[in-house]
Order: structure tokens, then sequence, then C-alpha cells
């Protein structure tokens, strides 16, 4: 399909290059598949539309290099911005989050899947939540800049406070771990990131070893907490989970 979008839609392909330049400082890797990188834009719109979707789980991480020669993560920022809900490496809990996280919103807010991956090198309550390249442009914060580096979209999310949350299951047991943080200041580094500072990290890191969660976590601004507790008592199965 994408190889059609390349030589069918060579307008469009152009008009989405230009955005990009114009979105981007761009790197050497990225510079000459932009067409390529753009062409996601333009396939995932067409998957939404035939297929009156929500949201797409997609195989990101190898499928699409080895196919098309080009990396999806810029694009899915796009496609944020977009409307579009995409959950990152097939992980389908993490885009049911998504939705249930801008339904509460009444689509007014973007989500995004900042994943866990490190604390803060002098805060013990600072975690980075970070991805590579997926968030949508529109989060970025105000007065940094934004790069294109092999694909990915780097870029620092505007402060705010932000609900976290993860639906996931043991045995078929489904849950929905939930806890707010503020964003905080924190060392830059490469992808789409912010720095969260949470009331008792240790305890949410002990929640995430223990299960039945992993560290795709999914972020929204606002606090929700209450409203996702709202929403598991008319969804038979799903127990919340407060972790603050």
């Amino acid at each position: 399909m994408s190889n059609r979008i390349l030589e069918t839609r060579k307008d469009e392909l152009a008009e989405g290059v230009a955005k990009l330049r114009q979105m981007y400082e761009i790197d050497d890797l990225s510079e000459p598949v932009l067409d390529k990188v753009y062409a996601f834009v333009l396939l995932y719109e067409e998957i939404f539309e035939e297929y009156s979707v929500a949201a797409v789980s997609a195989e990101c991480w190898t499928a699409m290099q080895l196919m098309v020669g080009a990396m999806p993560c810029a694009a899915y920022g796009i496609l944020a911005d977009m409307g579009c809900v995409i959950g990152c490496e097939s992980d389908m809990h993490a885009t049911l989050t998504q939705v249930v996280l801008k339904s509460l919103t009444l689509g007014q807010k973007k989500p995004f899947l900042g994943e866990f991956t490190t604390r803060h090198p002098s805060d013990r309550n600072v975690e980075l939540l970070w991805h590579c390249g997926p968030f949508a442009y529109s989060l970025k914060k105000r007065g940094t800049g934004a790069k294109m580096v092999n694909m990915r979209q780097w870029m620092q999310v505007e402060d705010g406070h932000f609900t976290v949350a993860r639906i996931d299951q043991d045995h078929g047991n489904y849950s929905i771990a939930v806890c707010e943080c503020d964003s905080a200041e924190g060392p830059y580094t490469f992808g789409s990131y912010m720095w969260g500072k949470f009331k008792d990290l240790p305890a949410v890191e002990r929640k995430l070893i223990e299960g039945p969660y992993i560290h795709h976590m999914s972020e929204i601004e606002g606090s929700l907490t209450d409203s996702i507790r709202e929403f598991c008592k008319y969804v038979p199965g799903l127990t919340f989970d407060g972790l603050d």
C-alpha cells in the first residue's frame, strides 16, 4: 500500500515533505526518506477511513523498516494531531488506554505513550516518560525546537499536570492503573519525552514490577483519576487500581 501511495499521490507527498521541513530540524538519515515518512501519514489515513476504527495498534519497530525502508515514528506524531490514536509496538493495552483517556476529555486532549524508563539523576520521585517519537507535535513545549533524527521526532512535552494510566491483565483479570504527576525539570534527552514528578515514585515502580502492568504507561494532560474510577463502574471486568 505504501508503494502505491509513493507512486500515485506525489503531489500530496510533496506538500507533506514541505510541511515536515517546516516543523523539524532534519538530520541526514531522515532527509532522503521524507517522502516515505509522509507516505505513512497518508496510508494510516486510509486505514482509519476504510475500516472506521477509533485506534490502531501497530507493529512499528521492525516490520515497517524492512518493508518500506523507513520508520513511522514521526508520522504517528502528525497523525495524533489529526485525531488518530496509534499504539506503538503492537501494544493493544496501551492503545486501549489512550482511547479511554482521550474519550474522558471528550476528544479535547491528546494522549501519548510515555513509557517509564529511568529515574531523574537527583530526584527519586521524578521519572523520564519517553518514547522514540510518536507524541502529537502540538504537545511540544513552547519556546523549544523539534528535530527529526533517523525518522524519529525529538521534542519535549509542554509543562502541565498529567494523568498516567495503563489497562492490563493477568489471567483475564483486567484492571487499570492510575496515578498523576506534574512535569518537572530534567536533563535534555533524545526522543519525545517529559520528566514527571510523582507523589511516591518508588511505590509506582513497585506496582509496575509486581504487575500485572508493564512500563508502557499512557499520559494525558489533566486530572482524570475520578473520571476513570467512575468509568470503571460501567465496564464489567475492569477494576480501578489507584496508585497515588
